[in-house]
């Protein structure tokens, strides 16, 4: 926000003059939102919750659909859906396709 503040005080009478520490509070007017319903659509937009804070960690991406390819036969499997959760997907040990190859990368 202070790069954002100087950029547009620019041109200032003295350029030398150091910007000084702003502080910015965001509103929002909607309805607050239960933190069970917050999904994916809801990246990079302002919400509002109530609640206190206790914890705060950085955020995880994970893969909603994934496709995976034979390593020998070039078979692939799209559009597979991954579980919501912290737990992966399991790999399959065995391709389906009927060019019977030994492993799926």
């Amino acid at each position: 926000a202070k790069e954002v503040a100087d950029e547009i005080t620019r041109p200032r009478p003295d350029d030398d003059i150091d910007m000084h520490d702003i502080q910015i509070m965001l509103m929002n007017d909607a309805h607050p939102l239960h933190l069970r319903h917050l999904k994916s659509e809801y990246v990079s937009k302002l919400i509002k919750t109530v609640g206190i804070v206790i914890a705060a960690s950085s955020i995880r991406t994970k893969a909603s659909h994934i496709a995976v390819q034979c390593r020998s036969c070039r078979n692939v499997i799209s559009n597979i859906k991954v579980k919501p959760g912290l737990e992966g997907y399991a790999m399959p040990r065995k391709c389906n396709s009927r060019r019977r190859s030994k492993t799926l990368l």
